[in-house]
């Protein structure tokens, strides 16, 4: 269960982790409203012996409903139709019973044919959600700010350590390949979070 937080405790929150609280509640909410929608389908089958409605004169017959209009197998394909056409041998050329060589005549040739659907790829959809929180009376927007640029200078110290190790040709022949590419994600990281510091601290600017 998770823990209820105070007015103060909020106020102590960064606008990273009040979103993120905000996330978890949309998340529980869609949880509540999925279990809420199952209780209900639940208890809307409700077995006969227990049902207090009266019962009909004429019920229906349980099952699925009889299909209408015209069946048939489906029917051979046309020759533009086919793509490949695959000539079956004989297991057997002679006659099991007699020994004599069998003939085979035009007229006895059977087909069959065989459908094979293409695959199809599934089709995925990432959704972005923009979140946006009104800050007063949440947080301290200059104890906020003061934070905010302490940290913006922490990761460009941390970028710049970074690529100072990388541009350093004894650094980068002796290291391993696993530390230089730790470098690199470290940069693309940093780089990454001090855009989005950035554009937050432009809003207020």
């Amino acid at each position: 269960m998770a823990k209820k937080r105070s007015q103060a405790d909020l106020e102590k929150l960064d606008i990273a982790s009040l979103v993120k609280l905000l996330l978890q509640a949309f998340e529980k909410i869609q949880e509540l409203e999925t279990e809420l929608e199952k209780l209900k389908r639940k208890q809307a089958r409700q077995a006969a012996p227990f049902s207090r409605n009266i019962p009909k004169e004429n019920p229906k017959r349980p099952g699925r409903i009889a299909g209408q209009g015209k069946f048939s197998y489906k029917t051979a394909p046309q020759a533009t139709e086919i793509t490949e056409v695959v000539e079956v041998p004989l297991a057997q050329q002679s006659c099991p019973k007699c020994g004599l060589e069998l003939e085979v005549s035009p007229s006895a040739i059977r087909v069959a044919y065989n459908l094979e659907m293409p695959k199809v790829m599934a089709q995925i959809t990432e959704y972005r959600l923009e979140v946006r929180l009104a800050l007063e009376g949440l947080v301290d927007l200059g104890e906020y700010l003061t934070r905010a640029k302490k940290k913006q200078l922490e990761l460009e110290k941390q970028v710049q350590q970074a690529k100072g190790k990388l541009s350093n040709d004894n650094f980068v022949k002796n290291a391993p390949e696993e530390v230089l590419l730790e470098e690199r994600r470290r940069i693309e990281d940093f780089g990454a979070r001090l855009e989005r510091l950035g554009a937050v601290l432009a809003q207020f600017a």
